[in-house]
């Protein structure tokens, strides 16, 4: 995933995430001296719970389906990633968590034409995509990549 990040509060804990085609990427920065057992995660395919020692916690509905057989998560360098495998690959997910801020329109649509563009280099990798970008409208995905 080589998009900017985008910055999102939920409660009073302040997480990263971007997205590509097929997952989002959570990030959350972990206090100094929190032990790996101090740290859960548990989500089901429309919720997601972090807890970080006795004080933290981020929760709530997500924005979209996952597929929790597909999901996981890991901690390194001094922050936890939560990977979220969607459940219907190219949807574009304006945010992580109901009530957390929104991507705006421009930022949506400009993901849109970014994943509608990963689609099809993984379609056709023999294919030069450099300079490639997309004009207009962007086709819905749960209806244009329906066979995906």
């Amino acid at each position: 995933m080589d998009s900017a990040l985008n910055v999102a509060v939920n409660g009073s804990n302040e997480y990263r995430w971007e997205q590509s085609f097929d997952g989002v990427v959570v990030y959350v920065d972990l206090p100094a001296g929190l032990r790996k057992a101090d740290v859960t995660v548990n989500f089901s395919p429309r919720e997601l719970s972090i807890r970080l020692g006795k004080d933290a916690e981020l929760k709530g509905k997500l924005c979209k389906n996952v597929d929790t057989t597909e999901s996981t998560w890991l901690i390194g360098d001094g922050k936890l990633e939560v990977h979220l495998t969607k459940a219907i690959k190219g949807e574009v997910w304006t945010y992580i968590f109901e009530g957390d801020r929104c991507l705006d329109e421009l930022n949506a649509e400009g993901d849109k034409k970014r994943l509608l563009l990963e689609r099809f280099q993984n379609e056709h990798p023999g294919f030069d995509f450099s300079g490639a970008e997309f004009n207009g409208m962007v086709p819905e995905p749960r209806t244009f990549m329906k066979d995906i």
